[in-house]
């Protein structure tokens, strides 16, 4: 994500990168790109992204989303797979 962002999982906060915001002043920017885990042992999850963008050309999702186990994802993230 580019480049301020926080990921909610079923209604709780996963994860935060940087302080995403409505304007420049109230957003504070990052870039740290990462895998997360999800543990929940549900038939459904519902995820929402909250994204800001005021400080980079090119914001909100970079690449694709994609989901799957952890490792394999770890593994597609290092080139491995």
């Amino acid at each position: 994500m580019g480049t301020a962002y926080r990921v909610y999982v079923n209604g709780k906060v996963l994860d935060s990168v940087g302080v995403p915001g409505k304007d420049r002043d109230s957003t504070v920017p990052r870039y740290y790109p990462q895998v997360l885990g999800i543990n929940e042992s549900v038939d459904r999850l519902d995820i929402v992204f909250h994204v800001s963008n005021f400080h980079h050309r090119r914001g909100g999702a970079w690449e694709a989303i994609q989901l799957g186990h952890e490792r394999a994802a770890e593994r597609f993230e290092r080139g491995d797979g």
